[in-house]
């Protein structure tokens, strides 16, 4: 999990407690969060608490994931987000109003813990193949909804040009 706004920092709480019972391979890199809102759960085992990290460090922290978890309270534009998508990281997110813009589609979100853990289970059994077809499914949706040409066509009646708008 990477970032502190809008984190709903209760539910991580809750997912890191139970992932401790059910998935105790798990570990959580939580970077750049004030983790004093987390209590104990930061002494945790599974818990790595980043320091501030470089650009290269973070870049090493997604791409090293197997998934970045990001339980929301609000949606934005989201960095970590959008920024784990470009690295071609799969982001699981609570369902929230906003958050479907910003994901490829449906079995990225989860509506409850036990929603997650199911979902985790099944990126467990994931073979080497369908990592592979996952990621090139990533790479495309980046490219079709997020890469610069494509928001800039969607922005562009937003900003007047030297002929007016488009």
């Amino acid at each position: 999990m990477a970032g502190d706004n809008f984190r709903d920092c209760g539910m991580l709480c809750q997912i890191i407690g139970r992932f401790a019972q059910r998935f105790p391979d798990i570990g959580f890199d939580l970077v750049g969060m004030q983790y004093a809102k987390l209590g104990t759960t930061t002494h945790l085992p599974s818990v790595t608490c980043q320091p501030r990290s470089t650009q290269v460090e973070y870049a090493r922290v997604i791409t090293e994931a197997s998934f970045m978890l990001l339980p929301l309270e609000f949606v934005t534009a989201n960095n970590a987000l959008l920024e784990a998508l470009v690295m071609v990281v799969p982001v699981l997110c609570n369902r929230i109003e906003g958050v479907t813009d910003y994901l490829p589609d449906e079995t990225y979100l989860f509506d409850d813990l036990e929603q997650l853990c199911s979902m985790v289970e099944v990126r467990q059994a994931m073979s080497p193949a369908q990592r592979a077809a996952e990621s090139t499914a990533l790479i495309a949706y980046v490219q079709r909804q997020l890469s610069w040409p494509v928001v800039r066509e969607k922005i562009a009646f937003l900003c007047p040009n030297e002929g007016g708008s488009r």
